[in-house]
């Protein structure tokens, strides 16, 4: 729900340094920090900074963990808010940020400025629409031992500084509602959506998903505690032991009450499929959608085919058939420690042809690949690239994660 926000910010921060326009870089410092020296960019950069900021307050408010990837350093002991009336308290706190965004706009000279501007009160517009519609469409679906593994693996990594890695152990005791004035998580996520069960005409979540969710706690509750044992955080046994309570309590009343009234499709209603595409920036009607990624997929598959015919001969295989050939390349998995050997050699052999054929400028350093824990594995089992913080980064770099593949029997 909250991808959009954390994505337009992440965009509009970078397109001070990224245009065509060759704008000067320019990051606004994590809330609660000193503004920048005078001086230290143009004043109109400065002032596209503070509207940025606009809305990084409300990722804070409502997300924090998303804010403490970014670099947020007062969102570190925060957790995310599904407190009663959550919804609405966002939607007002996005429609004030919203009138203040807009009072700056019909004032603002600068042309730069104000095109940063419309993109941020797009961004709030469509998250006051999404936010809405899904409420009046669909059961959620909380995988809350993903969102603390998540949470506490922001901080708990080898790229965060030690004294922010310190506050992970105050976030888990809100999520366990250990301290003053929080609730339980899993609790929270529960009300959520027994309320929204209790709402006649709501689509209810996917089964995949609930099924996923229940398939994965055990192993991210495991990779949470790994995580406080790796970097010594005293004190994480107790939450940790309350919170392996709620998740078993939660898991036990999404196998009884959600998993039975789960849905075997995972369509999501037209209104709201259309709506998330705009979010991603695709405005095309959904019918031409169709129509063209129908062709392209009809060009894609020829090619494959093209492609298939010719490892077949290559191969000596039996089949031609794009399908069959995929099927026998899939035999000879890459198993254990001979992933991350293989990735590395891969990516030394593209370097080699970028800087043979000077086609862009690689960095001096190697580039940051490892293999994901059991944890990282059931939170994306794909291999993926985690981005360093924007705001405040020292010298933090974006880092590529590898699945551990284990053989089946």
């Amino acid at each position: 729900m909250r991808r959009s926000l954390l994505a337009s910010i992440v965009l509009l921060l970078l397109a001070a340094g990224c245009g065509a326009d060759a704008r000067p870089a320019a990051v606004p410092p994590p809330a609660g920090s000193a503004p920048p020296a005078a001086g230290a960019h143009p004043s109109w950069i400065d002032r596209s900074d503070e509207n940025a900021r606009v809305l990084l307050a409300v990722e804070t408010e409502f997300s924090p963990e998303r804010a403490s990837t970014l670099g947020v350093e007062v969102a570190d002991e925060r957790t995310v808010d599904l407190g009663e009336g959550f919804r609405g308290r966002l939607v007002a706190t996005l429609r004030d940020a919203s009138i203040k965004l807009l009072a700056r706009r019909a004032t603002e000279a600068e042309p730069l400025v104000a095109q940063d501007l419309a993109i941020l009160l797009h961004d709030a517009d469509l998250q006051i629409r999404e936010i809405e519609l899904t409420d009046k469409t669909l059961v959620p679906h909380w995988d809350v031992a993903r969102t603390v593994f998540n949470g506490v693996h922001a901080l708990l990594d080898d790229q965060v500084a030690p004294a922010r890695r310190a506050h992970a152990l105050a976030r888990l005791r809100r999520y366990a509602g250990l301290e003053q004035g929080s609730t339980p998580l899993a609790d929270l996520a529960k009300a959520d959506v027994v309320a929204h069960l209790a709402r006649p005409g709501l689509l209810a979540p996917a089964r995949i998903d609930v099924e996923k969710s229940l398939s994965t706690t055990t192993t991210l509750r495991d990779g949470i505690e790994k995580l406080f044992v790796k970097y010594q955080i005293a004190g994480y046994e107790e939450p940790l032991r309350a919170l392996s309570r709620q998740l078993a309590a939660y898991d036990d009343f999404l196998r009884t009450d959600v998993l039975p009234r789960a849905r075997g499709d995972f369509a999501l209603p037209p209104e709201v499929y259309a709506l998330r595409l705009e979010r991603f920036g695709v405005d095309l009607p959904q019918d031409r959608l169709v129509a063209q990624a129908h062709e392209e997929f009809g060009a894609l598959q020829a090619e494959m085919q093209r492609v298939a015919a010719q490892v077949a001969k290559a191969r000596h295989l039996p089949s031609a058939d794009y399908h069959d050939v995929i099927r026998e390349l899939k035999r000879e998995q890459l198993v254990g420690e001979a992933i991350l050997p293989h990735y590395r050699q891969r990516l030394a052999d593209i370097e080699a042809i970028i800087r043979r054929e000077r086609l862009v400028t690689l960095p001096a350093r190697p580039a940051r690949i490892r293999l994901g824990t059991d944890a990282e594995n059931a939170q994306q089992p794909a291999p993926h690239m985690t981005p360093p913080r924007l705001l405040g980064n020292t010298g933090e770099q974006g880092e590529f994660v590898l699945p551990l593949s284990v053989a089946a029997p």
